[in-house]
């Protein structure tokens, strides 16, 4: 078995053993047999975060006991526009937390919870963003359990209601209404724009 290690900064781009000497954060992802297997995220030169690729969720009494501490990522879905993961995080041993991933083929990064039991994914906590031509936040977009729209906070209007509740939309004198944004902010689903991967 191939055992190799790469670096990356966090914006993705390759950084040689020299390079990494002299820089604070970076990746360190170490590739079984050419398949990445475990990234360990440094900031500071400190070790914050080791995530390990498992290929089925058994795989984590396995290596539980080498990483207590640790996320384990199980890819489901990856095709040229976009890759699918359940995502486990463990502190002592114990699940803290469960969420589903996407990351789309531009590196743009969703996550939302999932309930520990049954997986589901607990669309209430979940929000899109929505920027201005400037890039300031202009909207954000929050979802009923089923993933409905609930109601949108709007981050730029002063002297207004900054919440905009899913039955005032439309109505008069409503600042807000759907024609101002793309479908992709009525569901929680999906949870990367097709259409712009920036939002």
């Amino acid at each position: 078995m191939g055992i190799s290690t790469t670096y990356i900064d966090f914006l993705g781009q390759p950084l040689s053993k020299k390079e990494v000497e002299i820089s604070p954060d970076y990746f360190e992802i170490t590739l079984k047999d050419e398949v990445v297997f475990k990234t360990i995220r440094f900031e500071k030169k400190i070790p914050t975060e080791i995530i390990i690729d498992i290929s089925s969720s058994s795989d984590i009494l396995t290596f539980i006991s080498d990483y207590p501490n640790a996320t384990f990522r199980l890819p489901k879905v990856t095709n040229m526009t976009y890759e699918f993961a359940e995502i486990f995080t463990y502190r002592n041993s114990q699940l803290e937390n469960r969420a589903r991933q996407i990351v789309s083929s531009n590196n743009n990064v969703e996550t939302i919870d999932c309930d520990f039991d049954t997986g589901r994914p607990l669309y209430e906590t979940f929000e899109k963003w929505h920027y201005d031509t400037n890039g300031e936040i202009e909207y954000i977009f929050h979802y009923h359990e089923d993933g409905s729209f609930s109601y949108v906070e709007l981050m730029q209007y002063p002297g207004v209601a900054k919440n905009i509740n899913d039955w005032e939309i439309g109505k008069p004198g409503a600042k807000f209404n759907w024609n101002m944004v793309d479908a992709f902010y009525r569901h929680a689903e999906p949870l990367i724009s097709n259409t712009d991967p920036s939002n």
